[in-house]
């Protein structure tokens, strides 16, 4: 069915049940399978892109080659930041607040 409106916070409550399912899951991943995951902040992705992705490498023990920094500075010019304009949010947008998503999804910002 179709329907001119949407029920925001109900949108909203439904998204964070599946990102706290995908949380769990990603928690018990990540203690059988120890050293499988590498975690990368968001801000060191903006900050430093092929640093991370240097990073990723490395950890990973994956070859690195010439290609790969050609591909990498296409990828990173063509993807500016700002190139579709800024975008901002709030939990407050969504009828929520951040402690209450804090709550749900406990220890995310250690990752």
């Amino acid at each position: 069915a179709m329907t001119a409106e949407i029920d925001v916070p109900y949108m909203a409550e439904l998204v964070l049940r599946l990102y706290e399912t995908w949380h769990r899951r990603t928690l018990a991943f990540r203690e059988a399978h120890p050293g499988r995951i590498y975690d990368v902040r968001f801000d060191d992705l903006v900050a430093d892109p092929a640093g991370v992705v240097h990073g990723i490498y490395s950890h990973f023990n994956l070859p690195w080659n010439a290609e790969n920094d050609t591909a990498l500075h296409v990828f990173s010019t063509r993807s500016a930041k700002s190139k579709h304009g800024r975008h901002s949010y709030s939990a407050a947008d969504f009828g929520l607040s951040e402690g209450q998503i804090r709550e749900r999804l406990p220890n995310t910002a250690e990752f």
